[in-house]
């Protein structure tokens, strides 16, 4: 939804911008919805990543300072990302989503997973806020 949240605060920009108040004709206010339905029919397959083209960013590990040392140890990583949403894809062509991890530029999947491999990622998405419009009894 990130897509349509920055959409949205480029509109309120130029309305804020915008003094004389010209901006609210209709030829200005439909081609915004135009915009906006856009952006809402590719939000689903605009937010994958292929790996082919990006991997998440990557941190140091807690083990990252032992690295060049003698305390670095076999199992020692020296950079992790963030968990985020995978589409492993099968030999056989199937696919399916599940949460992942790189550990040193490499995919970690929760079960190790033969004959297949992950082929994009995307962030994973923000908790379920509740209902607004119901009151919580």
């Amino acid at each position: 939804m990130s897509i349509i949240r920055n959409r949205l605060y480029q509109f309120k920009q130029e309305l804020l911008s915008n003094k004389d108040r010209a901006w609210y004709s209709h030829t200005n206010l439909l081609t915004a919805v135009d915009l906006l339905i856009t952006d809402l029919d590719n939000l689903d397959e605009s937010d994958w990543i292929r790996v082919n083209d990006e991997m998440p960013v990557e941190r140091d590990s807690m083990f990252a300072k032992f690295k060049g040392t003698n305390k670095w140890k076999t199992g020692m990583f020296e950079k992790t990302s963030r968990d985020v949403l995978v589409t492993v894809e099968y030999d056989n062509g199937k696919r399916h989503t599940e949460v992942a991890h790189t550990v040193d530029g490499r995919w970690k999947l929760e079960m190790r997973i033969l004959n297949a491999r992950v082929i994009a990622w995307k962030e994973k998405p923000q908790p379920y806020k509740g209902d607004k419009n119901v009151s919580n009894m």
